[in-house]
């Protein structure tokens, strides 16, 4: 798998052209990101990171496949992460629809207040 971190702007059908690109030529890839809201997550295999106190944490777009269905996985350490994707534990996959992740506060800076935690908001559809 290859594991590339998007630093720049890019839009949703730029990178995923890049994906199928990669996948025509026989490479899995996953996206990564420490922007708070990148555009394109989700539309190709994608992680968002954040810094907190606990470390470089991957804070959204990681799913576990329990109880019949996908749901979406709490922070997780990159090492853990990588670790499971170097051991073929870690597949690219596209959920057929949106998971839900809780919205955070951002600092003045962009990113995300991890002081704070999780700030409650509604699911698409819901007030």
């Amino acid at each position: 798998m290859s594991c590339r971190g998007q630093l720049s702007p890019i839009t949703a059908v730029d990178i995923t052209a890049r994906t199928e690109r990669m996948r025509e030529d026989g490479v899995t890839s996953c996206w990564f990101s420490d922007r708070p809201r990148p555009p394109w997550l989700g539309t190709a295999p994608s992680l968002r990171l954040a810094t907190t106190d606990k470390g470089v944490l991957l804070a959204e777009g990681l799913a576990k496949f329990a109880q019949g269905g996908w749901a979406a996985v709490p922070e997780v350490p990159v090492v853990g992460f990588l670790r499971r994707v170097f051991t073929g534990k870690v597949v690219p996959h596209a959920p057929r629809r949106h998971l839900f992740y809780p919205q955070r506060q951002l600092d003045q800076q962009g990113g995300l207040d991890a002081g704070r935690g999780p700030r409650p908001s509604a699911r698409p559809g819901e007030r």
